[in-house]
């Protein structure tokens, strides 16, 4: 059984589900599609999640502005996702997050975590 190179187990399952879609689709479709084909694995592989889920940016504490926590593209580099990754963790206060890029031949991601 191959190490499991991420410590906490979440992350190792949304990349799997990430491979499996990507797997079966390829790349090429829009980001929509992807986004369909990751629900029904993260059901599959048991990882909980909202689609278009509101992120509220506050600035000294009035809201700017509504924001979808997610980046646009799928055809987007991974390299050209850590900003808007970062700029989201912040001001959700998450610690962790994951760029996935189903744009390439084969699939692309990134985890990032906040000190």
């Amino acid at each position: 059984m191959p190490l499991n190179p991420f410590p906490d187990p979440q992350t190792y399952k949304i990349i799997g589900a990430g491979m499996a879609a990507h797997a079966e689709l390829g790349c090429g479709f829009l980001e929509k599609i992807y986004r369909c084909a990751l629900s029904v694995e993260f059901e599959r592989f048991g990882v909980p999640f909202a689609i278009e889920e509101t992120l509220r940016i506050n600035y000294k504490g009035r809201v700017l502005q509504d924001h979808h926590g997610r980046s646009e593209g799928a055809q987007r580099d991974h390299d050209q996702g850590r900003g808007p990754l970062l700029n989201y963790l912040k001001a959700s206060g998450m610690r962790r997050g994951l760029i996935l890029n189903f744009g390439a031949t084969s699939f692309q991601h990134k985890r990032m975590v906040l000190g």
